[in-house]
């Protein structure tokens, strides 16, 4: 037909670069100069012109730390209100009981919140952020009673960033999941971006026997029903990517590119 009908569906707005939070596996407290941001009048524009483009959809919202972003939590309220279905993927650290009775009226379709380790001691040194493990652990706990008081029933997805420091922490992590009452995990393999994922933090060769046991029994507690979102086949490959092995030509060509839109801070859009 000569005409492109391609049309993405997966779409992440990335509305700051700032975090609160010390990551030893990320760059974006390190970087000496910030994106200047979009304001939140020029993000309602952006996401009302996605909507005229590929009709209803929705859009995880990330960052840096979203919410110390000015007007933020307002504009995920605008969401709602234009029929735009919007989560969040934040640390944690600003879901005081303020924060959340907004967040709520918003109706996210999905609150991710990265926790590191069923521990204060391993998710603070990970996450370089002092008191935030018990800071979130509360911040969920306010959460669940706003969600609850006002009949919804998004889920609360906590999303830890897996590495040599907290692998062995992940069976335990998916029950202290159960015992705050948050939805599911989802794991997260780390890439080596910082300098600390190369000198400390990748899995490797001689922890891999060891992953594999971890790997065996977070595939075992899925299949008995424990709330892991991850599917069996990317929980089989975690020792694949810790070993950074390609994947196969068989499951070529890879769509990524056509149907996730990354939009940044400034603008800018990536695939």
């Amino acid at each position: 037909t000569d005409h492109d009908w391609t049309k993405p569906i997966s779409f992440y707005g990335l509305v700051n670069e700032q975090c609160n939070a010390k990551c030893r596996y990320c760059e974006a407290w390190r970087l000496k100069q910030y994106k200047t941001e979009m304001t939140i009048e020029e993000w309602q524009r952006a996401l009302l012109n996605i909507r005229d483009f590929v009709g209803e959809y929705s859009i995880n919202f990330s960052g840096g730390e979203p919410f110390i972003k000015p007007g933020f939590i307002d504009l995920m309220v605008w969401c709602r209100r234009n029929n735009i279905q919007c989560g969040v993927t934040t640390n944690g650290s600003p879901l005081t009981r303020k924060n959340i009775k907004k967040i709520v009226e918003a109706e996210p379709f999905n609150i991710n919140i990265s926790v590191d380790a069923p521990n204060a001691e391993i998710h603070d040194y990970l996450r370089g952020y002092p008191g935030l493990f018990e800071k979130l652990s509360r911040g969920i706990q306010y959460l669940l009673e706003e969600r609850e008081k006002r009949g919804h029933d998004f889920p609360i997805i906590i999303k830890p960033t897996v590495n040599v420091k907290n692998f062995r922490y992940l069976p335990d992590l998916v029950d202290w999941v159960k015992s705050i009452g948050a939805t599911c995990i989802s794991l997260q393999p780390m890439d080596r971006i910082s300098p600390e994922t190369y000198s400390e933090l990748w899995i490797e060769k001689e922890n891999h026997s060891e992953l594999q046991k971890v790997v065996d029994k977070l595939l075992a507690m899925k299949s008995k029903g424990e709330p892991i979102l991850n599917s069996e086949l990317v929980i089989s490959l975690l020792v694949a990517h810790f070993r950074e092995e390609k994947a196969p030509l068989g499951v070529m060509p890879c769509r990524v590119g056509m149907r996730n839109i990354f939009i940044q801070a400034n603008g800018y859009v990536r695939v």
